[in-house]
C-alpha cells in the first residue's frame, strides 16, 4: 500500500514539474504576404512597405515598421500588429501591387492572415499642354481628364500596355490622336497641339 501511494505521488510530482516547467506559447497577430508574378511565381527581393491607411499609402507617409523584403519563397511577414485592416506596396524594378490587392480585412487577434499579392509590369504616362486652349482627354475612349492651358500632367503606374490617345480643343477644332505603348518602366509623353 506504501508503495502504491509513494508511486502515486511520484507520478504527481512528475506530472506537475513537466507542466510547471512548460512554457507559455505567445501568439501574435501578423500578416504574411507572398509575392508571386503575373504567372503565379514567387518573387524573391521585393520591398514591402506596410501602412494603416490608402491615404498613407498612396502618398507614402506613416509607413508601419521598417520595409520587409521577400525571401526566397516571396514572402514577408509583419509581427505584432493590432486588429485593424492593412495596406501594403510591394514593388521590385518596375513592377508592382498598385493595380492588384493591397489591403486586407481587420486582422485576428493571435492569428496569421496569409495573402497573396501579384506583381505586374507599370510605366509612366505624362501630359503635356503647350495651348492657351482646354482639351479634354481621351484615354482608349473614355474620358481622362480636362487639360488645363500651360499644365503637365503625370500618371504613375500605369499598366503595361498599348494606348490610344485623343486629345481634343475644348472650344475649338483641333484633334490629335496618339498611340503608343508602356513598357515596363517607361515613361510615355504626349504633348499637344
Amino acid at each position: 500500500m506504501k508503495s502504491i501511494k509513494y508511486l502515486l505521488f511520484a507520478a504527481t510530482v512528475i506530472i506537475l514539474s513537466i507542466i510547471g516547467c512548460k512554457k507559455d506559447k505567445v501568439s501574435t497577430t501578423d500578416l504574411e504576404i507572398r509575392i508571386v508574378d503575373e504567372q503565379g511565381i514567387y518573387v524573391s527581393g521585393t520591398s514591402v512597405k506596410l501602412y494603416k491607411s490608402s491615404a498613407d499609402m498612396q502618398n507614402d507617409t506613416n509607413q508601419l515598421g521598417v520595409t520587409q523584403i521577400s525571401d526566397v519563397n516571396g514572402k514577408v511577414t509583419f509581427s505584432n500588429l493590432a486588429e485593424e485592416t492593412y495596406y501594403w506596396f510591394a514593388e521590385r524594378g518596375c513592377t508592382n501591387n498598385s493595380n492588384g490587392i493591397n489591403t486586407t480585412p481587420a486582422l485576428d487577434l493571435n492569428m496569421t492572415r496569409v495573402v497573396t499579392t501579384t506583381l505586374s509590369g507599370t510605366g509612366t504616362l505624362k501630359f503635356t499642354n503647350t495651348s492657351p486652349d482646354q482639351y479634354q482627354i481621351y484615354l482608349n475612349g473614355y474620358l481622362l481628364f480636362t487639360a488645363n492651358a500651360g499644365y503637365t500632367y503625370t500618371y504613375v503606374y500605369v499598366p503595361v500596355d498599348t494606348y490610344y490617345i485623343e486629345a481634343i480643343q475644348v472650344n475649338g477644332s483641333t484633334d490629335e490622336t496618339f498611340t503608343d505603348a508602356i513598357i515596363c518602366g517607361s515613361t510615355v509623353t504626349v504633348t499637344f497641339p
